[in-house]
């Protein structure tokens, strides 16, 4: 047929015509599709900015069986107060129980104890929640809870088609998670969502026992910064792989944090000694010329060791300087106790010991571990500082994965300096008997009872907890 004829013009045209719906089809479709930028953001659009321009995840649907909103702040335990007895344990499983579908628990824990934190965990994997913790290598041989916790959740941390950030399991390191040797002994707990909280952080003395609650004193601290919660998470990442790591030292949120281990720590290295080298103990004149003593208020479960004696001869320092010093504790070297409770200088810094013997030996102890400031910090008079955490006074801290947090809070130190008030003026809080280590002030034929000097968890000491 030639070409010119009428069949071939009108193939042409059909031809041509289909062409052009094509074109204009595919038009639509590139049109209908996002450009780069959009792409991005319909990629992320999970995360959303925070005031302080970080990005932070979008908060997911409220599907949990409640809606707490946890406090910012700290909140303590006295197991022998009943009305302050068991309020960390409840903001915890209100927690918990907080948490939506889709969100993520991640846990450090030395003791995990309790049967209600137990179920409350398990229920909060069954409705979707990514539960991850990481425990103590004495939780199995000590704690029935964490046994059960651990076969429900299972150990894995891999699955076929899975991502890992999904899955649900309870683990424990070798010794310590990020350190050569030592142990778990943080006190950990972040949250990435909370009712219509996101990245939630807390931290302290706690750990989820039934002990914590009916044999101790105790604080925990809550925080929303998502910088702070980040950091952790890397620290929690790091852990996870129980491989060494060592010492992190970051600021964020208004808060400078401390992640220990740091392993062959002196006086001159350790960076909580270093700390309380910066308070001064008398502010400059006011208008009317007065002065005033900063005020130091400690709570600490163990001096013990070479750092409890050199943290003692810093407070010693601060008392001899003018500071208002005083302290509760639980346990202290004979050592440490010399240097605090001497009559030397301005004399004895007032000290309670907190503990209650049963059975003969001391079974219910204060397990703080903080120091709270308020006057005269880095030059800067008016100051309010608090360090708390996990940390004892003791080279334990320094071989373990262990955390230290300083706040710079007006309303925080208050929080804390409250809660001292309460346990000075509380009951078991005795005055300590001059070089010996035990409210009791048992000797044998006028020395220190050998049973006395035993580690903590064993021998006289066997109910409380080593470090």
């Amino acid at each position: 047929m030639h070409p010119g004829s009428a069949p071939v013009r009108r193939a042409h045209a059909t031809r041509a015509l289909v062409a052009v719906v094509l074109l204009a089809l595919a038009v639509t479709l590139v049109a209908a599709q996002p450009s780069g930028a959009a792409r991005s953001h319909a990629v992320t659009s999970t995360t959303e900015a925070t005031a302080g321009g970080a990005a932070r995840p979008a908060l997911l649907p409220l599907r949990a069986p409640e809606h707490y909103t946890p406090p910012q702040g700290a909140k303590f335990n006295h197991w022998n107060i009943a009305r302050y007895r068991n309020v960390i344990r409840r903001h915890m499983l209100h927690t918990i129980n907080s948490v939506p579908r889709g969100a993520t628990i991640r846990w450090m824990v030395f003791s995990f104890g309790d049967w209600a934190i137990e179920r409350a965990l398990v229920r909060a994997r069954n409705r979707g929640v990514s539960v991850q913790v990481l425990g103590n290598y004495k939780n199995r041989q000590t704690w029935a809870p964490w046994r059960k916790f651990q076969a429900t959740l299972g150990t894995a941390t891999t699955k076929k088609g899975r991502d890992p950030e999904t899955l649900s399991w309870a683990r424990q390191c070798r010794f310590s998670c990020r350190g050569w040797g030592g142990n778990l002994h943080m006190k950990l707990y972040l949250f990435s969502q909370v009712a219509n909280v996101p990245t939630v952080t807390m931290y302290g003395s706690w750990n989820p026992t039934w002990v914590a609650n009916q044999r101790q004193w105790n604080h925990l601290d809550t925080r929303w910064d998502p910088d702070t919660y980040n950091h952790w998470l890397g620290v929690f990442a790091q852990a996870k792989r129980d491989r060494p790591v060592g010492y992190a030292h970051w600021e964020s949120g208004g808060m400078e944090n401390f992640a220990f281990p740091k392993p062959g720590t002196h006086a001159d290295t350790d960076p909580i000694y270093a700390e309380l080298g910066k308070i001064s103990c008398v502010s400059p004149p006011d208008a009317t010329g007065a002065t005033h003593a900063t005020v130091v208020r400690i709570g600490m479960y163990v001096f013990g060791g070479g750092r409890g004696t050199w943290m003692a001869h810093r407070i010693r320092s601060l008392w001899n300087q003018g500071c208002d010093v005083a302290i509760v504790y639980g346990f202290t070297s004979p050592r440490a106790l010399s240097i605090l409770y001497s009559p030397s200088g301005r004399g004895r810094i007032p000290m309670k010991q907190c503990m209650k013997i049963e059975n003969g030996i001391p079974y219910r102890y204060l397990h703080d571990k903080y120091v709270a400031v308020s006057g005269v910090y880095d030059g800067v008079p008016g100051s309010n500082v608090v360090w708390a955490g996990s940390t004892n006074f003791s080279m334990l801290g320094f071989s373990a994965d262990d955390l230290t947090v300083r706040t710079m809070d007006a309303g925080n130190t208050q929080q804390y300096f409250q809660d001292f008030k309460i346990t000075w003026n509380g009951p078991n809080a005795h005055k300590p008997h001059a070089g010996l280590a035990n409210p009791e002030a048992r000797t044998a034929g006028g020395k220190l009872s050998q049973q006395l000097r035993a580690p903590l968890g064993q021998g006289y000491y066997s109910a409380l907890e080593a470090d």
